[in-house]
């Protein structure tokens, strides 16, 4: 078994070979995400080798085990080869698919107040940059309101091997989208009060702040609201005070 997970031109590369269990490796952010908010990221190379099981890549938003959406570029031992959208809401998994067997492309999620929205993505060149054309896979109305962290992950089922590379991670809170748990006191003996939850909160004061993250030594752009596991670098700072984090989660 072998798990690399490393930075090369301007790319996360996360490659499993020979795994002996399911498992997974990749990113996953060190601070709570509250809110709404629009991540992206774009993704090539992705390979798999499969004797059982599956394969896949994704971005994901999780709460806790049973609150959570993904997008995935998935492949499985069944000859399944396609993008897969999971949505957990309480337990309760909804699932959409897009029948494109490709190597590279970008995955999407986008949450406001309690609905999300998992989208797959095809790249065009224009003059000055790269844009997306996206395509809907799954959504929900009814999703947790709670934080959560954001991860990008190369997952691998046993005996399988698969390799992925991820660049321009892109993550985005709209401006007016500040959220914060609601509470309802109750003293004991009281029933359980019933709230309803809405995402933004037009009686407080928000702000509005954009990370524009790419894996690459020299233009990473840090903003003090979110902190990076993965890595957080300035080109301001010298190579050497640079941080980087990476894990592996030998339990997915």
């Amino acid at each position: 078994m072998s798990v690399s997970v490393s930075e090369s031109g301007n790319k996360l590369l996360l490659s499993i070979s020979d795994e002996t269990y399911n498992r997974s490796c990749g990113y996953d952010s060190s601070t709570l995400v509250i809110g709404a908010f629009d991540a992206y990221v774009a993704f090539d190379s992705f390979s798999a080798t499969l004797s059982s099981g599956a394969v896949q890549a994704f971005i994901e938003f999780r709460v806790d085990a049973e609150n959570y959406f993904r997008m995935a570029r998935y492949k499985d031992s069944t000859g399944e080869d396609k993008y897969l959208a999971t949505i957990c809401d309480g337990g309760a998994i909804t699932e959409g698919e897009g029948d494109l067997a490709v190597a590279s492309g970008a995955l999407r999620l986008k949450r406001t107040g309690m609905t999300v929205v998992c989208y797959y993505g095809e790249a065009y060149s224009v003059e000055g940059g790269t844009v997306y054309s996206w395509t809907e896979v799954a959504s929900d109305g009814n999703f947790s309101t709670s934080r959560g962290r954001m991860r990008l992950l190369l997952s691998v089922d046993t005996t399988n091997t698969g390799a992925v590379n991820f660049s321009g991670y892109t993550f985005s809170k709209p401006s007016r989208a500040l959220y914060e748990d609601h509470f309802v006191s109750r003293s004991k003996g009281q029933e359980k009060i019933s709230v309803t939850k809405q995402g933004d909160k037009d009686y407080k004061k928000s702000y509005y702040y954009q990370i524009f993250y790419s894996f690459c030594l020299k233009n990473v752009i840090v903003i003090k609201a979110i902190h990076i596991k993965c890595f957080y670098a300035s080109s301001i700072y010298p190579a050497s005070a640079r941080l980087f984090i990476f894990f592996i989660d030998p339990f997915r």
